[in-house]
């Protein structure tokens, strides 16, 4: 469908005036663009800064998302960046149709007006691509062509640059990070929503993200979630629902909670889209804690929710970010959810109570009440307007019968205030206070779908005039955003409760004489004491009328300033066209007033009454302030007394102490005595023999025996004469300058890790100690596997990358992939050579996760060795670990983790088993050549060369790293390789010369000597 512009009826409705807020937002915009164009190959790159900078910004200098969709045509490229134009859809009717995720036209006219963007696509038809250059109103400024595969790349540079508050933000480390992994989770979001679509995602060139294409949802969320998360859930399939439902939900069998919980790990998806929906995530939430006796957790519970509805019945035209949706009919989708759950965990069925007024965005809603007047003309609604005609006549119902128990309500407190002898008028001011309060104006503020407002000041001037009580008057439907009778009902009839008893405690309190409280013969008076009447009276008093006003004044209807401000200008031009009205008549006809009005119109009351709100405010602070330091003075005071108080106890606590001292006791304990270290006090007087000392401690002699100080001490090189030496120069001294072993100096043996690979805990039938040896050159890696003897190393097996041209890699021998080769081809000859290549095969399914080889029970054990790196660097993803890989992948038994792989995270402590299969099929190198054929063609050709010369391109490496496997496992031994060239025997030393020979040797050369004298001379 080419870009058409939308009508103006449509723009309307369904324009947003969307803003790019954040780098997660372009990203979401553009992938679901690359969606939308049936691309099944995305790539999404945060680029760093330029080379000459050294700061690392996470994106805010280059977003980049790559597809290969169908792309952009010459003839649409005008209008791709311009606002409220679409391909997805012609009018508002197509929403009932949509499957796309835009509809809208204004995302990338949006990123256009915050940033550079560059576009480059090819459609299947185009020769070559077209690079766009934008400006911000989402014009083209320039276009030339360019070498470009079909799609589309999306480039957004420098973000926000014309706005550094938001810059600033976007560039926080903190906020790169959450915005990291915010786009991990979405990531994760579309890759389980479409299950044929390969997802990478890079920050500054490293992988974060990576998803293949796959078959089902099945698949997907079992390569995004893992095993160890999947091997406690179970996948459910609703067949009595009316439409498609699936879910995935923990297990019965699962223990322990916390193996199910985890943060952002909740998925719900509705026709292929990920949403928020509370109603459902409370629903699952509460029914899953209800299997596991559990009211509240404090982490949310795994789980999962694919539904399939038409798209006739849900409305996405809510937000602009399209996270929200409404349903249709919500009430039927919460109940096939609910006995969906009930049903797997077998737990009673209850019915969800239908929910007409919603609290949740996400919930169907209604902005237009049924009017029971036939001749008031209906006005048209948006989608996410559309009224269900027998829920609405419920309500009326509903509505009705409420305004009735009101009025019986009424005159019930109107006969109990008969005593107090209030006049005509004075009842008549009540029924219409009591009107004004069963019409409540909304709070506009909130919205201006809200199409009710209350006429509660023009009610109260007419009142007197119509001279109508409130039970003449008729039903006025005012719409849901006004059923707040039953509250107000409910609130009223307590509150006449309360007064009746607070009334009759009075009655109680005054019949109680002096007398009685003076005995203290009052009930609920503790003790005897003696309390005045009239003090507890007129609090008591005091209370009661305190209370009685803060019910009358929650009893009076709220009249907000923009319900003033509207009723100013409307009252009087409806008096005057329509003078024989009667107050709900007026009240009708100024409420269908406010619902002709547009949401401007709106906004300007809305506008006059914050402006108002805003200076009653400020004549409240002074007040508020002043009552605020009053508080805090008085605190202050007391703090300031309480300190005097303690500060006075302290003195005389410390001069009763100072007075009680009359004698000092003077006691010496021997342990203290010779701990101590007062040294002033303490002498060495001399030496009596040569093991008794005399010294003075505390005005006392001491004759210490040192010979059981040095047995204490456990000191044996203590020379008793001279006494305690330190010494200085140590072994540890002398040891730093020691020369160091040769092979130490010249970088090939680790001393210390050898000695504890060579070393044989048990040692009793001379069982040798096998070492795994992988060593890495510029042109070769080499993999042994040796034991040690006195003599040095015997090799028993060995296996070189310069073999695997044999198996069919010819080119990349030193990359990860070759190294594993290399492993696997170690571990296949020695089991051959051993004869155990048939009992123990290994793995011939690389996947890249975790594997170790089990033992035979009833046969030999598998063959046990142990890594040797030597002093080569043993960091994340180095090419030692991926020879020993294939090695254990071949079936050699080595201890391992999987923390070195490449695909391990440190921070999150996870392991992704895919990035470590693509480095075991060198699709990071495909990757890399990808990547650079597109941007720079002269490296590429550079570094790829031999690449080139063998006609090898990105697409073929993984299935020449494939056969070189299957290769590898048909024919592992090694054949000697025969030269086909003889061996010519050169011979350097000269033969020696005759006696003759050597005389006509000398005469030769006095010959040629005397023809130069002679030539010289001429």
């Amino acid at each position: 469908m080419p870009i058409l512009a939308l009508d103006i009826k449509t723009v309307k409705l369904i324009t947003t005036t969307q803003i790019i807020t954040s780098v997660y937002a372009v990203v979401k915009e553009l992938i679901e663009n690359a969606i939308d164009a049936d691309a099944d190959n995305i790539e999404i790159n945060l680029v760093r800064q330029p080379l000459y900078t050294l700061q690392v910004d996470n994106g805010t200098s280059l977003i980049e998302v790559k597809d290969n969709g169908y792309g952009i045509s010459k003839k649409d490229a005008p209008y791709m960046a311009l606002p409220s134009y679409t391909s997805k859809i012609a009018n508002f009717e197509d929403l009932d149709a949509l499957r796309t995720f835009g509809f809208r036209g204004e995302a990338l006219s949006a990123v256009c007006a915050v940033a550079e963007v560059t576009i480059i696509t090819k459609t299947e038809e185009d020769n070559v691509g077209t690079s766009y250059v934008m400006n911000n109103d989402g014009q083209i400024v320039n276009c030339e062509s360019c070498h470009k595969s079909k799609g589309t790349t999306v480039q957004v540079r420098n973000l926000f640059k014309q706005v550094p508050v938001r810059r600033q933000i976007i560039m926080n480390t903190k906020k790169a990070n959450q915005t990291i992994k915010l786009l991990e989770i979405l990531m994760q979001c579309f890759g389980i929503c479409k299950p044929n679509v390969r997802i990478q995602f890079r920050v500054n060139n490293n992988i974060m993200f990576t998803k293949p294409s796959l078959n089902n949802i099945r698949e997907a969320v079992n390569h995004i979630l893992g095993r160890k998360i999947m091997s406690n859930m179970e996948w459910i399939e609703s067949k009595d629902a009316e439409f498609t439902l699936q879910l995935m939900l923990p297990s019965k069998k699962v223990q322990d909670l916390s193996e199910i919980s985890y943060p952002d790990l909740h998925y719900i998806l509705v026709n292929n889209r990920p949403i928020k929906h509370k109603a459902l995530e409370k629903v699952s939430n509460d029914l899953i804690l209800e299997h596991f006796k559990q009211e509240s957790y404090r982490k949310k519970i795994i789980f999962l929710m694919y539904i399939t509805l038409s798209p006739m019945d849900i409305d996405i035209n809510l937000e602009p970010n399209k996270d929200a949706i409404l349903f249709k009919d919500q009430n039927k989708v919460l109940n096939a959810v609910d006995k969906c759950i009930r049903k797997f965990y077998g737990l009673k069925a209850t019915e969800i109570v239908e929910q007409n007024v919603s609290l949740d965005t996400s919930v169907c809603y209604e902005d237009y009440a049924s009017n029971p007047n036939e001749n008031i003309a209906e006005w048209p609604a948006c989608k996410k307007r559309k009224i269900q005609e027998s829920i609405i006549q419920e309500n009326i119902v509903k509505e009705k019968s409420i305004l009735n128990n009101s009025n019986e309500c009424k005159k019930s407190s109107q006969n109990d205030q008969q005593n107090d002898n209030q006049t005509h008028n004075q009842k008549h001011h009540e029924d219409a206070l009591a009107l004004t309060t069963l019409i409540q104006s909304p709070n506009l503020s909130d919205s201006d779908s809200n199409d009710s407002f209350s006429t509660t000041t023009m009610i109260k001037d007419k009142v007197a005039d119509e001279r109508l009580t409130l039970s003449q008057l008729p039903t006025v439907d005012l719409g849901e955003d006004f059923d707040f009778i039953e509250e107000i009902e409910n609130s009223n009839i307590s509150m006449n409760k309360n007064d009746a008893k607070t009334k009759e405690n009075i009655q109680e309190k005054e019949k109680i004489t002096m007398e009685m409280w003076s005995k203290g013969q009052v009930i609920g008076l503790k003790g005897g004491t003696d309390i005045k009447s009239d003090i507890a009276t007129e609090k008591l008093n005091d209370n009661l009328n305190n209370k009685l006003d803060e019910t009358l004044e929650s009893n009076r209807a709220h009249v907000d300033h923009k319900d003033l401000n509207f009723l100013k200008h409307v009252r009087l031009q409806v008096a005057k066209e329509n003078p024989t009205l009667t107050a709900a008549q007026t009240a009708r006809k100024i409420t269908d007033f406010w619902k002709q009005l547009s949401s401007e119109e709106r906004g300007y009351y809305r506008d006059l009454a914050q402006e108002e709100e805003k200076e009653h405010k400020t004549h409240e602070k002074p007040e508020g302030k002043i009552n605020a330091n009053k508080v805090v003075s008085g605190k202050n005071k007391n703090r300031l007394l309480q300190l005097f108080e303690k500060m006075k106890n302290a003195k005389n606590e410390r001069r009763e102490n100072l007075n009680m001292r009359t004698i000092v006791p003077w006691i010496i304990d021997r342990a203290k005595i010779i701990t101590r270290s007062d040294f002033e006090n303490e002498h060495i007087i001399g030496q009596l023999t040569s093991n008794l000392w005399v010294a003075t401690i505390c005005e006392q002699m001491w004759v210490v025996d040192i010979t059981g100080l040095i047995k204490g001490l456990k000191v044996t090189n203590i020379d008793v004469n001279k006494g305690f030496v330190k010494v200085v120069k140590n072994k540890q001294y002398f040891k730093r300058y020691q020369v160091k072993f040769k092979r130490r100096r010249e970088g090939k043996t680790d001393y210390y890790a050898r000695k504890r690979l060579t070393i044989q805990d048990k040692n009793k039938y001379n069982t040798p100690k096998y070492r795994l040896i992988v060593r890495l050159s510029n042109k070769d890696i080499t993999c042994q596997v040796a034991y040690s003897r006195i003599e040095g190393d015997r090799i028993v097996c060995a296996a070189y990358s310069h073999e695997l041209p044999k198996y069919g890699v010819k080119v990349g021998l030193t990359n990860y992939a070759s190294a594993y080769c290399t492993g696997l081809l170690l571990a296949r000859r020695l089991l051959k050579k051993l004869g155990l290549d048939s009992l123990y095969v290994g793995t011939t399914e690389v996947t890249g996760d975790e594997y170790n080889v089990e033992e035979l029970d009833d046969g030999p054990g598998a063959f046990r060795c142990y890594l040797d790196t030597g002093l080569m660097r043993t960091t994340t993803g180095a090419r030692v670990f991926g020879a020993m890989k294939g090695a254990v992948d071949g079936g050699l038994n080595i201890p391992h983790s999987t923390k070195r792989f490449p695909g391990y995270d440190g921070e999150s402590k996870t392991f992704n088993a895919d990035v470590h299969r693509q480095h075991i099929f060198a699709q990071h190198v495909a990757n890399y050549m990808r990547t650079l054929e597109e941007e720079d063609d002269e490296a590429f050709k550079r570094q790829f060369s031999q690449y080139i010369k063998n006609g090898i391109s990105a697409n073929d490496i993984e299935n020449i790293y494939k056969k070189a496997h299957e290769a590898i496992r048909a024919n592992p031994e090694h054949t000697k390789v025969t030269r086909e060239k003889p061996v010519i025997k050169k011979r350097w030393n000269r033969a020696k010369l005759s006696l003759s020979e050597r005389k006509n040797r000398v005469a030769q050369k006095k010959a040629s000597f005397l023809k130069t004298l002679e030539e010289a001379e001429v």
